[in-house]
């Protein structure tokens, strides 16, 4: 089968072999099928194009109610480029941002675009009110605002023009562009629905900020016609109902997520007679191997970690059963190819600790208007992702911590990630910070925190015991 080289593309064709089905779901609402998304979809595109805008336009987009969201990016990229902002951000922030990205106008609904409203005002943009309403729907929404200009007509966008702009910070403090092509986009959501093997029967749970990351589970799922169910964000209380409701067959996690519903749920099931969820993927930081144990115990399905970067795209993920994982690594190399270097961009034999560089068709050849930036973040078409670890012979990928915050003692370097794992061994401690402050002698010296468990708060000299146990003097 080819597959379509555009988000719009992407839309159209899996509208027409999936036109009934649910694509978009939210507590409490009706679901939108994929033929009113396509219809959603070009409603808006032509709203936006008898605006002026077209592929070559930036529209910012602020929004937290969750579907909208989704629907609202979907919708503007298939006329022109859109630029997800965190809706929680301070006007000075968003201004910075839209001023940085060149954003040309703003989408912001009135219940979360206060500060982006005040910010694109300040600057002159357009603002346009994304009007939704819970008794609609799931994402459907309508536009107000804005003036009618000539213009020629939709124009559909190509695979090299810009589906979706991100603000990073990479592997230093300096904010970067990430652009992402339509081509590149459309790569990426079949290279996860290919990796974690999605089907139009699936139905993923996302609880993830939409403005953090697209792929993953919307464009991934609509990829092959699956359904994306979007609440307001994580309450751990509502997990039994979202999972029972909707018949979720796997959810978005991360390590915050995870221990939140192991410290509500314990050893009972959150939804004791829901049979069809099939994993749980977890991503963002390295997920600890207990916390990995205990999750599958608690839902008696295999835990799945994903390793990724807004430049890369999916890097690694764990093997799906029947194949054998690896807990504490983040699995294999996915559509890509991975390697271990030293300093010098120098390739390192299997075993050894570097940095962690990877090229492929899902990874950005450079940043947006940042020579500098692109030249720092690539050994030649090697993209550094800022990361160190190690590689075994079979290929499972280990991550022992970031470039940047190694720890120097002394000479002798020390992973915050090894530490931290090694804390998080006590059952009392729910999470572990490892970090550097200064020495006036070694330069560096190590420091920790810890979270404890109400029940099970360790003290100070249980934790140094436990450190003493298993980590060098």
């Amino acid at each position: 089968m080819i597959r379509p080289q555009t988000i719009p593309a992407l839309v159209h064709h899996v509208a027409r072999q999936r036109g009934d089905a649910i694509a978009l779901a939210a507590p409490g609402r009706e679901g939108t099928t994929y033929t009113r998304l396509l219809r959603l979809v070009e409603e808006t595109g032509a709203w936006l194009t008898s605006r002026g805008y077209g592929p070559r336009s930036r529209i910012g987009l602020a929004m937290s109610e969750a579907s909208e969201m989704a629907a609202s990016f979907l919708a503007t990229v298939c006329c022109a480029t859109a630029v997800p902002l965190n809706p929680d951000a301070t006007s000075a922030e968003i201004e910075a941002l839209l001023v940085r990205l060149r954003v040309d106008a703003l989408i912001a609904s009135a219940r979360s675009g206060t500060a982006s409203r005040t910010a694109a005002r300040r600057l002159g943009l357009p603002v346009f009110d994304m009007q939704g309403s819970a008794t609609r729907p799931a994402g459907v929404f309508h536009l107000a605002g804005g003036v009618r200009r000539a213009h020629d007509g939709w124009v559909q966008p190509s695979s090299e023009d810009i589906a979706v702009l991100f603000s990073t910070s990479g592997t230093t403090a300096a904010p970067k562009i990430v652009p992402i092509s339509h081509g590149l986009a459309v790569r990426r959501a079949f290279a996860e629905a290919d990796a974690f093997r999605l089907s139009p029967d699936d139905c993923c749970l996302n609880f993830r900020p939409l403005y953090r990351g697209l792929n993953g589970g919307l464009l991934a799922s609509l990829a092959v016609g699956a359904s994306v169910l979007l609440p307001q964000g994580f309450d751990v209380e509502t997990l039994p109902a979202l999972l029972a409701a909707q018949r979720v067959t796997w959810f978005l996690a991360n390590p915050a997520y995870n221990e939140a519903i192991l410290e509500r749920f314990g050893r009972q099931h959150p939804c004791t007679g829901h049979t069809a969820l099939r994993f749980i993927r977890s991503s963002s930081y390295r997920l600890p191997p207990g916390q990995m144990a205990a999750l599958e115990r608690l839902f008696g399905v295999p835990v799945l970690e994903r390793y990724g970067a807004t430049e890369a795209g999916l890097i690694a993920r764990s093997p799906l059963p029947p194949e054998e994982r690896r807990p504490g690594t983040v699995g294999r190399a996915v559509c890509c190819d991975i390697a271990i270097v030293d300093e010098r961009g120098s390739r390192l034999p299997p075993g050894d600790t570097g940095e962690i560089v990877v090229r492929g068709d899902c990874v950005i050849d450079s940043y947006e208007g940042d020579p500098q930036a692109s030249a720092e973040a690539f050994f030649g078409d090697w993209y550094r992702t800022g990361d160190i670890g190690h590689l075994g012979d079979d290929g499972f990928l280990q991550i022992v911590g970031r470039r940047r915050e190694i720890i120097n003692r002394g000479g002798q370097k020390i992973s915050p990630y090894e530490v931290e794992e090694v804390l998080l061994r006590h059952p009392g401690v729910s999470e572990a910070a490892c970090f550097s402050v200064p020495h006036p002698t070694l330069g560096e010296e190590v420091w920790a925190a810890v979270v404890g468990r109400a029940a099970q708060s360790p003290d100070g000299a249980e934790v140094l015991a436990l450190a003493g146990r298993y980590l060098a003097r």
